[in-house]
């Protein structure tokens, strides 16, 4: 069926016995998964289980590309990695963009899965069909910058891919990341999981060509949507104004927390001034970089007197007032600390705002906290909890564990962690979702654990700069909600609906791998195309015109609902059911402040368990349980996963 686009090979590493195999890419996988996060997560649950330990020789690390990885498909660049979480203990994955996943494909593979543990530190060079486990004693302690220097030296080629953990993956710190170039796999401790099995990089360099099936209908496609992406108004502020629009929408729509959620995001505005207009700012002089078939070019080289050229924090990234602290130039500091030791900054932010409320209520005091004063505000005892976590050195070897597990470690109320609110055990970032119904389903949901890339509707940033799109507007009107579209507190039913679509689009573009900023999800949902054609019919002319394969808009939706019943199942199998998807009860008190339409608001309880009963009953889900039933299961060709279930958990329904 798809004849093009995939290289048909995946790479094989135990690191055990250090045996390298290549085996061919299975055509059910590539039938029912097509790519990137779903085979990645239909490996996952065929080869890992409850018994697995995340930290072990049994886990695997699988790597993930999509046959449209390495096209000029925009933005095709993206890869994902996944393995079981050693922070939460269910699914985890992390998706990030780059370079490393299209050399991959030009090295002839589409998947790499490592297994086992080495004796000593090694990294994996990757050249073409000649794949070599390398000693890596040497890099063993060095930052990911440092990391990508020198394998590029030792090698001699500047032009190699490289995917490195820093400090924090080799000391099994929970909450690292894993790095390439300037882009962080952040999510779900995954560089922990790399560190275990003494695995430092994995370098790539390939010569091979990537076959399209239907290279004139590609071509066209990707001269109308570039055609469509300029007439959106994002086109023109997003590359250039990112970090400050970022940071006002968050900050007037009342998203951006403050001092670990205990203030209400929102009263801050100004002094979040702070952090506006950098990108004009003759403070500041900023270079774009941009990942490979990437119109966009978010990312940014920036240079300032005190510290160089670094790379400047995403927007997504720019929340230092959970901290309570407004200061442009240490967020930078910071951002260049936690990619250096391969740490994911939304976690330190979550582990380090936590650490602050618990040292001001007197939970912990400086006997446990190494004599710092780790209070709200306290810049140097932040820098230094950063450094202790990665070390695993004091305080900072509890905080390497997670925020969750930290947290009861000292006995501290769970309510004291709200960034894990809706997590499963994973802080889903720097976002206040007090009295905003969507934004708290969007995320509680989440087979990974929190994430606002997991599913997260435009819409659903409530607040002064938010429009609803006019498409949306019908949805609302047709539902006989048209009224709640500025009252986002209110849990009515239509909210499972868009929220479940949005999950849909997210998923699928997880699966193709390419970024969510190019489609209806983000920044261009006003751009022409979305109006006569949606992101999944988007997404099957994408595959169809490089794989050759007949597929349609209900084609990309099925296989979407496929991978999201798998991992759910996944999870289910370890153990996590629907009280695991409830949000901190801190979410649900009243709104304290700014802005003032929000204010006193606060979602009702009894109206949201409603809410996730119309979200379980869309996925056909069993309500008192949240686990997929046979019938679901069954219609979407995962009867074997319902017998394993039935097996290892609970009879379905």
């Amino acid at each position: 069926m798809f004849t093009s686009g995939w290289m048909g090979k995946v790479l094989r590493v135990d690191l055990t016995n250090g045996k390298i195999s290549t085996e061919p890419l299975k055509e059910e996988l590539m039938l029912n998964f097509i790519g990137g996060r779903g085979i990645n997560s239909s490996l996952l649950y065929s080869e890992t289980g409850p018994a697995t330990d995340p930290l072990g020789g049994d886990n695997k690390l699988i790597i993930g590309t999509s046959p449209l990885t390495g096209t000029l498909v925009p933005t095709s660049s993206r890869f994902t990695i996944t393995a079981k979480s050693p922070l939460t203990g269910i699914l985890g994955d992390a998706n990030v963009g780059g370079a490393f996943a299209p050399e991959l494909k030009y090295a002839g593979f589409d998947f790499i899965i490592i297994q086992g543990i080495s004796n000593n530190p090694v990294y994996l060079w990757i050249e073409d069909d000649r794949v070599v486990i390398k000693d890596a004693a040497y890099l063993w302690g060095k930052t990911t910058q440092e990391t990508d220097r020198m394998i590029k030296e030792e090698i001699g080629d500047k032009e190699i891919r490289v995917l490195s953990i820093g400090l924090a993956g080799e000391n099994l710190v929970k909450i690292a990341g894993i790095v390439t170039g300037v882009n962080i796999a952040a999510r779900c401790g995954l560089g922990a999981v790399m560190g275990s099995k003494k695995l430092k990089a994995i370098a790539v360099k390939g010569s091979h060509t990537i076959n399209i099936s239907h290279p004139d209908k590609m071509l066209k496609l990707v001269d109308t949507i570039f055609e469509d992406y300029k007439t959106c108004q994002s086109w023109n502020w997003y590359p250039k104004l990112g970090w400050t629009t970022g940071q006002r929408g968050m900050g007037l729509s009342g998203c951006a927390p403050i001092k670990n959620y205990l203030v209400s995001g929102g009263n801050d505005y100004e002094k979040r001034q702070a952090f506006l207009d950098v990108e004009t700012s003759e403070k500041y002089r900023f270079k774009d970089i941009a990942c490979f078939s990437c119109p966009l070019a978010c990312n940014k080289w920036l240079h300032m007197d005190k510290l160089g050229m670094k790379k400047a924090p995403a927007p997504g990234t720019g929340h230092m007032a959970i901290w309570e602290i407004y200061d442009y130039p240490f967020h930078v500091e910071v951002n260049d600390l936690c990619e250096a030791y391969g740490m994911d900054i939304y976690s330190v932010q979550g582990a380090i705002s936590a650490a602050m409320e618990w040292y001001e209520k007197g939970i912990i005091t400086k006997k446990e906290t190494d004599g710092m004063e780790v209070k709200f505000g306290n810049k140097d005892a932040a820098i230094s909890l950063i450094h202790k976590i990665a070390k695993r050195e004091g305080f900072g070897n509890i905080l390497a564990e997670g925020p969750i597990m930290a947290g009861k470690i000292i006995g501290a109320d769970p309510d004291t962690t709200p960034a894990c609110g809706y997590g499963k055990g994973t802080d889903h970032g720097p976002i206040d979702c007090t009295s905003m119904a969507m934004l708290t389903l969007a995320l509680s949901v989440s087979t990974r654990g929190g994430g606002h890339t997991r599913c997260t509707p435009p819409m659903a940033w409530w607040g002064e700069e938010t429009t609803v799109p006019e498409r949306w507007k019908k949805i609302y009107r047709n539902a006989g909600a048209e009224e709640i579209m500025n009252k986002p507190w209110i849990c009515h039913p239509v909210i499972a609906d868009i929220v479940t679509y949005f999950e849909t689009t997210n998923t699928s573009a997880d699966i193709i791998e390419i970024c969510k900023n190019t489609m209806e999800y983000y920044y261009f949902y006003g751009f022409k195309g979305i109006e006569i054609k949606d992101d999944l019919e988007w997404h099957a002319e994408w595959i169809e015109a490089v794989t050759g394969a007949n597929v349609d808009r209900q084609y990309m939706e099925t296989v979407a609902k496929r991978v999201l019943n798998l991992e759910k199942a996944y999870n289910v199998r370890e153990g996590k059911l629907r009280e695991d998807d409830m949000p901190s009860h801190r979410f649900m008190e009243k709104r304290r402040g700014e802005p003032l339409p929000l204010d006193g608001k606060s979602l009702d309880e009894k109206e949201l368990q409603c809410l996730f009963d119309a979200y379980y009953e869309i996925h056909g889900w069993d309500p008192k349980t949240s686990v997929p039933k046979r019938k679901t299961l069954e219609d979407l060709g995962l009867s074997y996963v319902a017998d394993d279930l039935e097996s290892k958990v609970l009879r379905l329904t």
